[in-house]
């Protein structure tokens, strides 16, 4: 071997190790970066729309993270309506009006359990995994539900963006779900990765591979293993509503309608696909209609 041909076998060797440090080291620390939860102060309570409630807490299942959030009674009822919220806010997000429709379902006649997921509200945790983790605080939920007395054909969920997938894949493997409202969810999220992590991180697409490939060596969550339109599938005994806007600048309609599509036409299941709606704002848009649509769900439902 000449000393030329070593010298550009060393350039080449250097290059391809000094862009590979730099582009694992950049997918590590975005992985980082991207998982990381802000939390936003929870500045109302029920009290404030005159509902009596009780602060509560529970453990995820699995891995026994600690949990917050609140029950509101329904007085001479054994129906409970579980509320899962979306990524950057918590169990009062007031962009989507959450303790306004908690307000309108317990008026008419459910109990209420709503709750921060973890690294949200009041609840332990710093991370988040856009439903890999996710599905385990709903899973404690609905075992609090049923610890409460709640037999699980009397138990409904109602979960928007992050909180409906994954409810969605909680309801999977778990025999305690009637009914579930699911609101502007994701399909499939390998697929919304694609589109939003470059958007997000500002790189280039290329290293979405290696960002979603950090985040499961350094903290164990496979964000490609996410498939919430499978999972609704194998809910054979339970009932989904699927609620999208078809403006939805974040979460594509079409994932709504894979997802209703999943269910094979079985009765007793939903779709609204709202003109002119963004990420869930169809309860904001039409607040009449959105309680009047899934309070008749889950009346059906879950009597």
């Amino acid at each position: 071997m000449t000393i030329i041909s070593r010298r550009y076998r060393f350039i080449i060797i250097s290059v391809v190790s000094l862009f590979g440090a730099v582009y694992f080291g950049l997918s590590a620390y975005m992985a980082m970066t991207l998982t990381r939860t802000e939390r936003k102060e929870i500045t109302i309570t029920p009290e404030r729309l005159g509902l009596i409630y009780e602060d509560i807490s529970f453990l995820s299942d699995g891995d026994s993270i600690l949990l917050k959030g609140w029950f509101i009674p329904a007085s001479g009822s054994n129906r409970i309506i579980i509320m899962v919220h979306g990524r950057a806010y918590h169990r009062a997000n007031p962009e989507i009006g959450l303790l306004d429709i908690a307000a309108s379902l317990n008026k008419n006649g459910f109990n209420i359990l709503m709750f921060d997921m973890r690294g949200w509200g009041e609840s332990d945790g710093k991370r988040f995994s856009l439903g890999y983790w996710e599905q385990r605080d709903v899973k404690g939920a609905i075992n609090y539900a049923k610890s409460r007395g709640f037999s699980a054909d009397r138990i409904g969920i109602i979960g928007w963006s992050m909180g409906a997938a994954s409810a969605m894949l909680a309801a999977d493997n778990t025999h305690g779900v009637k009914a579930m409202v699911e609101d502007s969810g994701y399909a499939v999220l390998k697929e919304l990765l694609a589109v939003q992590v470059p958007q997000k991180s500002g790189l280039p697409a290329f290293f979405t591979f290696g960002i979603v490939n950090m985040v499961r060596l350094m903290y164990g969550a496979d964000l490609y293993s996410l498939r919430p339109a499978e999972a609704a599938a194998a809910m054979k005994n339970s009932r989904i509503f699927v609620i999208h806007g078809e403006s939805d600048s974040l979460v594509p309609v079409e994932h709504a309608r894979r997802i209703f599509a999943a269910k094979n036409g079985e009765e007793g299941n939903e779709v609204w696909l709202v003109p002119g709606v963004d990420h869930a704002k169809a309860y904001k848009s039409f607040p009449q209609e959105y309680i009047h649509r899934i309070t008749a769900f889950f009346d059906r439902e879950l009597r």
